[in-house]
């Protein structure tokens, strides 16, 4: 950070990783575009990345930013906190002659000028679907991408100096003008071309940057409307299937009738809300309803219930019910002055209800309650009545139950309707079958009947895995599975499907109930889901490759060995997935990493190794707000720390450390040793297996140790 004569001194405010970064900007890119030298750093903390390395680099370090005043070169201050309170102080105490970048233009800064030196910048704002809009501060357009010029068409032909206002009113309308002169910077949902065929729902986000000495807005605008569209229709499809696949498992499963009943009660009332739910039993002697069970989330609102309605208190709801008809009452209004009272009493605004039919007659009515007044939707009355479906064949049999749990009409009348596929199987062949279940494979129920489902519906490279989950449950070594296998619909489609399944008694023989959905929808999703994970982290180590070729492709080797360690370990296959993306992203941290240290020939100085060490810690910080479905950061965080605590950057031991790390540990050891490095030739496998056998239960796990010395010969390590 040598000084130019022309060069401007700046400040900064703030030790984290963002000072950090833009230290590392301002050492190695020497940007001729912003002629300044960095004269120091203050932070309450000293500890923290940015004032650590500004100590390492010679420059003036504080914990009070009003030290800066008296530094005749410092001219510019950057505040990196991101607190408004310490950018109101600046402004309030610094000399007139100091300039203030806060945390935002700070951001905006780094970003571009580290673009413009990678020369990436037009492409990937090009390549993104979200359309950016840079505004000048008299509100007109300085700069649009190509995706906000095919998106926006629709309001006014985009162009560089395009009003704002115009532009936003066009769009959004007065939403948009509000939102324009808030300009507050945050996140916001507005509906794009209101009541038009072209209207879909926006997420805009604004913040200001400083951009040529003008203090800029820059707004970008995300077209949802796909997202939350499939958000309603996932929810949707939950759920109905949730209550439906749990509601037949109830039943099919359960010997407790009434339990069940309960049980499937309790369930309708968290779906529909806050709100009661009974189930009556009509009594046509005594001119009245009898509540037989009931669930309701509110002790205040059940104790103001009642367990008796009579026709003479309540008689529209007496007509709907015993004639069969659904009960669909969205306020009081719709009912005599008598039931207004009644309800009104036990804080009831608004009814919901289908009849449940018994052997011979109507048998009763399922009520659900609410305390305000609603609309009842046609689907919510189908959802209901295809449960009631389910719990009419429990009613039916109640005198006779344990007799007919036994029997293959039993099943019949409780799957019938089911929106999931349940199949019974015994002696290796299909004993019954539900209509759900025929239509998933594209076959009639009877054609299914009698045959073998791995000759028929398994997918040829699962049979082994299907056979197996059979045999241990008709052999009574597990009482019931739940597993995912892939299936051969009838078109010869292959499909994804998850298998709930128990073994049970019918006729004295052994048997298996089992319950089967169509998942290949959301294996999709997680498969893309994966996809993308892969893509962002090749992008993250393609990036610290870049900047120490020599260790070009140490994280992938890395990540190839974990990934045999843990096969032959036996850690499941979603564990594994994210065992992998931890190794590849091991040494993320590296990027924070001056270059001249990493690709440093020689032997490297004690304060050098400090800033390498670094690493671990620095790489968690990166991955700590990625959405992983795994631990990825504290993976990343241990890879350095060894059993018996002479590690970095905690000191933990043993089984502190998680079993991940354990394994990238090892592997890690094996393939430094194993590669060139720029202050020494390769050390060779056998040196490098020798190391980790040497130390296996002080430094390394045993356990890990012993699975890579079986896998070596396998692995390409040279």
């Amino acid at each position: 950070m040598g000084k130019r004569t022309d060069e401007i001194g700046v400040a900064i405010i703030g030790g984290g990783q963002g000072c950090l970064e833009l230290l590392q900007l301002f050492d190695h890119l020497r940007l001729e575009e912003f002629q300044a030298r960095i004269v120091g750093v203050a932070d309450l903390r000293s500890d923290v990345p940015g004032m650590l390395y500004a100590r390492a680099q010679g420059l003036m370090t504080t914990t009070v930013f009003t030290d800066f005043y008296s530094n005749p070169d410092v001219k510019m201050i950057i505040e990196l906190t991101g607190s408004e309170e310490v950018l109101n102080e600046i402004y309030r105490t610094k000399p007139p002659y100091i300039k203030v970048i806060d945390h935002v233009g700070a951001r905006l800064f780094w970003d571009l000028m580290k673009l413009k030196a990678e020369h990436r910048a037009r492409n990937i704002l090009e390549s993104t679907r979200d359309a950016y809009l840079v505004v000048n501060s008299k509100g007109s357009l300085l700069h649009f991408n190509q995706a906000a010029s095919e998106m926006l068409r629709q309001g006014c032909e985009l162009r560089i100096g395009t009003s704002i206002e115009e532009l936003m009113n066009a769009v959004f309308g007065i939403g948009g003008l509000q939102l324009l002169n808030e300009r507050t910077e945050g996140v916001y949902t507005l509906t794009a071309f209101r009541e038009t065929p072209a209207e879909f729902p926006a997420e805009i986000s604004l913040f200001r940057a400083e951009i040529d000495e003008d203090e800029c807005l820059v707004i970008s605008i995300r077209d949802v409307s796909e997202r939350l569209q499939a958000e309603k229709e996932i929810s949707r499809l939950h759920r109905y299937e949730r209550l439906f696949s749990n509601a037949a498992a109830d039943f099919a499963l359960s010997r407790n009738l009434n339990q069940s009943i309960r049980s499937t009660l309790k369930m309708i009332g968290e779906s529909f809300g806050e709100c009661k739910v009974g189930l009556w039993r009509i009594d046509s002697k005594q001119k009245q309803m009898v509540l037989k069970s009931k669930w309701s989330a509110d002790e205040e609102f059940d104790d103001g219930g009642f367990e008796i309605l009579k026709e003479k208190d309540v008689p529209v709801l007496w007509r709907e019910v015993t004639t069969g008809r659904a009960v669909k009452l969205s306020s009081l209004k719709e009912l005599t002055e008598s039931e207004r009272v009644v309800f009104a009493r036990c804080g009831i605004r608004s009814l919901a209800g289908v009849p449940v039919l018994g052997e011979d007659d109507r048998w009763g009515v399922l009520l659900v309650e609410s305390k305000t007044a609603r609309e009842w939707t046609d689907g919510e009355l189908e959802l209901l009545s295809a449960i009631v479906n389910i719990m009419e064949s429990g009613l039916q049999r109640e005198k006779a139950q344990r007799a007919l749990r036994e029997s293959e009409a039993l099943y019949q009348a409780m799957v019938d309707k089911s929106l999931t596929g349940i199949y019974i199987l015994q002696d290796g062949v299909f004993l019954y079958v539900n209509k759900r279940m025929a239509e998933i494979f594209g076959y009639a129920e009877e054609e299914l009947l009698n045959k073998n489902p791995l000759d028929v519906i398994v997918y040829p490279g699962d049979r082994w895995l299907v056979d197996k989950q059979l045999k241990d449950r008709l052999s009574g070594e597990v009482s019931s599975v739940h597993y995912i296998f892939r299936g051969v619909r009838r078109d010869g489609k292959v499909i994804w499907l998850e298998c709930m399944g128990a073994r049970l008694m019918i006729k004295g023989r052994p048997a298996i109930i089992g319950n089967l959905m169509d998942v290949t929808e959301r294996i999709q999703n997680e498969e893309q889901r994966s996809r993308i994970f892969d893509a962002i982290t090749m992008l993250a180590v393609g990036m610290v490759e870049q900047r120490d070729p020599y260790t070009a492709g140490h994280q992938r080797r890395v990540a190839a060995i974990a990934t045999a360690i843990g096969r032959y370990m036996g850690l499941p296959e979603d564990r594994i997935e994210g065992l992998r993306l931890a190794a590849l992203l091991h040494d993320i941290g590296k990027f924070a990493v001056p270059i001249e240290i990493l690709t440093k020939p020689g032997k490297l100085r004690p304060s050098e190794f400090e800033f390498i060490k670094l690493h671990s810690q620095v790489g968690a910080e990166i991955l700590a707000e990625v959405p992983f479905p795994w631990d990825i950061s504290s993976i990343v965080t241990q890879h350095h720390e060894r059993l018996d605590g002479s590690g970095y950057p905690s000191g933990l031991r043993g089984e502190e450390i998680c079993l991940e790390a354990r394994i990238i540990a090892v592997a890690d050891v094996v393939e430094a040793m194993s590669s060139h490095r720029p202050y020494r030739p390769s050390l060779g496998l056998e040196t490098a297996l020798e190391e980790v056998k040497n130390n296996a239960g002080k430094l390394y796990d045993p356990e890990v140790v012993r699975a890579l010395l079986e896998v070596a010969d396998v692995l390409e390590l040279q």
